[in-house]
């Protein structure tokens, strides 16, 4: 009896020690890394979860199709952990399996976990992204240019998006790498680069990534209309900014632009197709609106519309120059009036004074002979009228005379 199972023991072991390269066909578990980037010195936890009615017996942790770690499985246990600690050589693809023995006491493997990529940065010095245009319509052409500060030993350029790698180049001790990528509708995203290199191990040693180029798609849905209802105002006022939607599919979000930046955003409603926005106009206002909106595809992707046709709004209020330019001289000009005015009334008042008194002045000349004059006791009453006879008399005779 001892034999046979002796026999049976090497045979088995050698097919235990090759599930990460030929695994079986039990259920794949799952594998979580901890962190994808990580610098050398760091240490990545590898998280298997297994999921299996019968008792796991090992657990296995693979690199590029090889063990590096391994663990024997605990009955009820169904997440296993693996601490690793990086070095130059640590980046790859990892994925992890495990063993069960069965009720004949033979050993089956798992199908390996999908993947999951780690990247050993900051070892090298990250290059540098630029993009010929951040923003283009599907069918566009633009340019990623990736600029390297060494060269010495890299063997591979790498071009992400969103951390994915989208295309690489051999290099070609170069320190300038284009990449001419055809903008499709869902190119929108963020866009990096980096260099690998081997050290003397012939290991793969990655340089930090680039900082990150947006790159913007626009066109793909059809411009919405813009709509204002006044476009001109003052400051205080309240403008409406209406924004109308012409698409069959659900919006995500809908933005309002003032001069090409976003001054305003909200989320969109099932079933709407008018959004508004109400500004409170400031000095500042004066400028070209506009109004997009964004669309997620199947995959998730972001999609932004076209701008609709711009509105402009322009702020008004009185002209102050101007104002003071009437003010000024309306003032000097009342000035002068009431100045006349006040010299007219006066010279009025003058004259009316000196009227009076010249008035007054001739009344006291007219009664001068009554009642300045003392006259004899004898003028004072009239002649006697016997006496008047006489001087008739003579004068009568005086004529005859003649």
């Amino acid at each position: 009896m001892l034999l046979p199972l002796c026999l049976l023991l090497p045979a088995l072991s050698p097919s235990s020690q090759e599930i990460c390269s030929a695994p079986g066909s039990l259920p794949a578990p799952t594998l979580h890394l901890s962190q994808t980037s990580a610098q050398p010195g760091d240490s990545v936890r590898l998280q298997c979860s297994v999921l299996s009615q019968f008792p796991t017996t090992r657990i296995v942790f693979c690199e590029d199709g090889k063990e590096v770690s391994s663990q024997r499985g605990l009955l009820g246990k169904l997440t296993y952990d693996s601490h690793h600690v990086v070095t130059g050589g640590s980046s790859g693809n990892y994925s992890c399996g495990y063993e069960i023995k069965d009720s004949d006491n033979r050993v089956n493997g798992s199908q390996l976990s999908p993947a999951q990529h780690l990247s050993v940065t900051g070892a090298l010095p990250a290059p540098t992204l630029f993009l010929n245009q951040t923003s283009a319509r599907p069918g566009d052409s633009v340019r990623l240019q990736c600029s390297l500060f060494s060269w010495a030993r890299a063997t591979r350029i790498v071009f992400y998006k969103n951390g994915e790698e989208v295309s690489s180049q051999s290099l070609l001790r170069n320190l300038t790498y284009d990449y001419d990528h055809v903008v499709s509708g869902g190119s929108s995203g963020n866009y990096s680069c980096a260099y690998e290199i081997k050290d003397n191990d012939n290991r793969v040693i990655r340089s930090q990534f680039s900082p990150a180029q947006h790159l913007r798609i626009t066109g793909t849905r059809p411009a919405p209309i813009l709509y204002l209802n006044q476009t001109s105002a003052q400051p205080g006022d309240s403008v409406r900014l209406q924004c109308s939607l012409f698409s069959w599919d659900q919006p995500t979000r809908i933005i309002f632009y003032k001069d090409g930046e976003e001054v305003s955003s909200q989320r969109s409603l099932l079933g709407i197709l008018t959004y508004d926005y109400d500004h409170v106009v400031s000095e500042g206002s004066s400028g070209n609106y506009s109004c997009a909106y964004e669309i997620k595809d199947s995959d998730n992707r972001v999609t932004r519309s076209q701008l609709s046709a711009a509105k402009h709004l322009s702020v008004t209020g009185p002209d102050l120059k101007l104002l003071l330019g009437i003010t000024v001289p309306a003032v000097l000009v009342l000035a002068v009036a009431l100045y006349l005015l006040g010299r007219k009334a006066v010279s009025l008042r003058r004259e009316h004074r000196e009227r009076v008194q010249h008035d007054t002045s001739n009344a006291s000349e007219d009664s001068f002979p009554y009642s300045s004059v003392d006259l004899p006791e004898s003028t004072r009453h009239p002649l006697q009228t016997e006496e008047n006879p006489i001087y008739m008399n003579i004068a009568l005779e005086q004529g005859n005379g003649h």
